[in-house]
């Protein structure tokens, strides 16, 4: 059985829209708990195979340098035969990645089974965005993206206490097993359910690459980008394996209470996802454009970090909200995309900056594990040592919000020009 081509009115959206967004959140919500697993499982991946800090972060990294290689192809999935084959596929891809993961004897299976899972899962966000700019109306775009990006982020909450508690009953083995077959499930449904829709070429393959290219220089494209990569990378950086350990080591948390904090994040960033979406499409009326929210939620995000390291042990679980919510802000900006620019060159210029994210990830947590090892052979603590690395961290990031106000009026600019002419 497969899902033939339909056709819809732009204005009203598609019929089957709900079921549309509710089976590629369901996707987003298995990537973000599998790329996140191994914050709950670090600790004994470390006892089983004696991984040190530095081999834990590259196992664990892996997963974001897959995911960021394979996005070009990605793009071009998404954009010639369209986000239900793409996804459909691509879980396969992922399914076989948690059974080689779950039946690893060392390092280097480890490493194989979080590449297939970054290549299997790479499409995750960028298919459903995609899919939602085609059947949704373009007024609700900002809103449903930002309620994919809240249903994804339960999977934050997922591995904080509940994959804790789960590690009480099951063996990390069979957790990431049953990950896997849920990967199978999706594909088959989303192959069978979904849609269809036709592709709309930007005026044949040559008038789509000369788009391609025009966006790709638009200022209004690249001085987004610096910001939405280190704010993503940062927070997907500690989300996925870093936060647990800075807790444990630098504020002194129990491993119950570190749990608690990231299933607080996980909260935070569903409510920010619904919240700056709905804040973003209702701000539209004020003439005030979804790339100034963004870019406001987005440069708190390096202000809260520095209250953390501040307040030290004294951190209050608000301010863990609030890390989550301007942590998961640079999702906005896939709005931004859409409001933009051509449909036809949208999947191409997502997962670019699904790219840059990613590989911002695989670098940031990769460092940050060699790093700490150095600082503990130059005779630092572990709790000196993230505490200075996270400082450095949030230097770099202020720097990225320089670039991001400076490059502003660029953008303005453009936009304006481009509305005399049309």
């Amino acid at each position: 059985m497969c899902a033939q081509a339909t056709h819809r009115d732009p204005a009203a959206g598609h019929p089957r829209r709900y079921l549309v967004f509710s089976l590629f959140a369901a996707g987003f919500l298995l990537s973000y708990i599998l790329r996140g697993v191994n914050v709950a499982f670090e600790q004994r991946l470390a006892a089983v195979f004696g991984l040190e800090s530095a081999a834990l972060g590259t196992v664990t990294a892996s997963f974001f340098l897959a995911f960021a290689l394979v996005q070009p192809l990605v793009g071009y999935l998404l954009d010639r035969i369209g986000p239900r084959r793409t996804q459909s596929l691509l879980l396969l891809a992922a399914a076989t990645g948690a059974l080689v993961f779950a039946l690893a004897a060392g390092m280097a299976a480890l490493i194989a089974g979080r590449v297939l899972l970054g290549v299997g899962l790479a499409a995750s966000l960028t298919a459903g965005y995609k899919a939602i700019a085609e059947v949704f109306p373009g007024r609700q775009v900002p809103l449903f993206n930002g309620l994919l990006a809240s249903v994804g982020s339960f999977g934050v909450v997922v591995v904080g206490t509940p994959l804790d508690l789960l590690l009480q009953l099951l063996d990390w083995r069979a957790i990431m097993g049953l990950l896997g077959a849920t990967a199978v499930v999706l594909t088959v449904l989303l192959w069978l359910l979904v849609p269809e829709m036709p592709r709309t070429p930007a005026g044949g393959r040559g008038g789509e690459r000369a788009a391609l290219v025009a966006s790709a220089l638009d200022p209004r494209y690249w001085s987004l980008l610096p910001l939405g990569f280190i704010n993503q990378a940062m927070f997907l950086a500690m989300q996925t394996l870093w936060l647990m350990p800075f807790l444990r080591d630098s504020l002194g948390y129990t491993r119950a209470e570190a749990a608690m904090s990231v299933s607080t994040v996980g909260v935070a960033l569903i409510a920010g996802g619904v919240g700056l979406g709905a804040l973003a499409s209702w701000l539209l009326r004020f003439r005030i454009e979804v790339a100034v929210t963004a870019g406001v939620a987005m440069s708190l995000f390096p202000v809260v970090q520095a209250w953390i390291l501040l307040q030290g042990e004294g951190v209050s679980p608000a301010v863990w909200l609030l890390f989550g919510v301007t942590g998961g802000s640079g999702m906005v900006l896939y709005a931004v995309f859409a409001r933009t620019f051509p449909g036809a060159i949208l999947g191409r210029l997502s997962t670019t900056y699904t790219l840059g994210v990613f590989l911002g990830t695989f670098l940031l947590q990769t460092m940050y594990g060699w790093l700490l090892e150095l600082a503990r052979d130059a005779g630092f603590s572990a709790a000196d040592g993230h505490v200075a690395i996270w400082w450095l961290l949030v230097a770099l990031q202020l720097g990225a919000v320089a670039v991001y106000w400076g490059m502003s009026p660029a953008r303005r600019r453009r936009a304006r020009a481009a509305g005399h002419a049309g």
